[in-house]
């Protein structure tokens, strides 16, 4: 079970839940009958809710060729969260800009101040389009020196909780974990005392999966529902030395049947695509899990 991120427990949306049933889209096998296939084999019956997800889990990454998948979530009704593979590291790719933009709005916090109308459309750019530019202007916000800008990310990755994972005068090339992304998921939906609360509304809104590259993953949560709206993302994707793909989703979907921060991260794949279906699945059913086991899933 994941540790409550530090920050204000402030409830994210005033406005409805999204109505309407959860599919877990094609290649997912339903969740009553991944049990029934189970009980067969289990007579006895012993597995539990988590030891069934982490199965499936397991088939998915077989199913897709991924060298590694890790998956990590956190039910924001029942405090209560699950870790697939913690152990797992891999390249921040582009969802590191999701806590550069937290790191500038801590920045600006410490001023007093709010986000400027400059750093709102690099931020927009950011996270909208995964602009590295607009990423790179954001990150020298942070100091005069790399070594000062890492520091100040550092810092704010330390006030959310978060354990291992650390810049090193860089962005995009460090390490992470899902385990680490999702304390970063929870200060999105939570907010934080560091953070202007306008501010962090106005992450919150860039991350509505719009643009076809916040599609897969998280993003995909908002495929079989009439509105997106409670569907946030920021999808990365980074090619390693031997010219695999690391692919890389985190977001937080608010769902009628609750809310959840959710992060997997999956590497080895020369297609690209395949990588995106695999995160966009795994997260399908851990969401699936969630929902129908609620509090049974920690």
């Amino acid at each position: 079970m994941t540790s409550r991120a530090p920050g204000v427990n402030v409830p994210m949306f005033t406005r409805r839940h999204m109505v309407g049933g959860f599919a877990l889209g094609a290649g997912l096998m339903a969740a009553g009958a991944w049990r029934e296939k189970n009980a067969a084999a289990n007579p006895a019956n012993q597995l539990t809710p988590e030891q069934v997800l982490s199965s499936k889990l397991d088939e998915l990454a077989q199913t897709y060729g991924a060298d590694e998948l890790s998956v990590a979530a956190f039910n924001h009704v029942t405090n209560q969260g699950f870790q697939y593979h913690p152990e797992y590291r891999g390249y921040e790719a582009s969802i590191v800009k999701v806590s550069i933009a937290l790191a500038v709005m801590r920045f600006q916090h410490e001023k007093n101040d709010q986000l400027t109308d400059e750093q709102k459309q690099a931020m927009k750019a950011s996270i909208e389009q995964s602009d590295n530019d607009a990423t790179s202007q954001l990150f020298g916000m942070l100091g005069t020196t790399n070594t000062e800008r890492a520091d100040f990310l550092n810092g704010t990755y330390q006030k959310m909780g978060v354990t291992n994972t650390s810049s090193s005068e860089g962005w995009g090339s460090n390490e992470t974990n899902p385990v680490d992304q999702v304390q970063i998921a929870r200060t999105v939906y939570d907010g934080a005392e560091w953070a202007n609360p306008n501010d962090v509304d106005y992450l919150r809104e860039l991350m509505y999966a719009k643009d076809e590259s916040q599609s897969w993953g998280v993003g995909a949560l908002k495929e079989s529902r009439q509105d997106d709206q409670d569907v946030l993302c920021k999808n990365g994707w980074l090619p390693d030395t031997d010219n695999l793909w690391n692919l890389n989703t985190v977001g937080v979907a608010i769902l009628d049947a609750g809310a959840f921060s959710l992060c997997a991260m999956t590497k080895g794949f020369e297609d690209q695509t395949q990588g995106e279906k695999l995160v966009s699945y795994s997260i399908a059913a851990v969401v699936e899990a969630m929902v129908n086991h609620n509090d049974k899933i920690q």
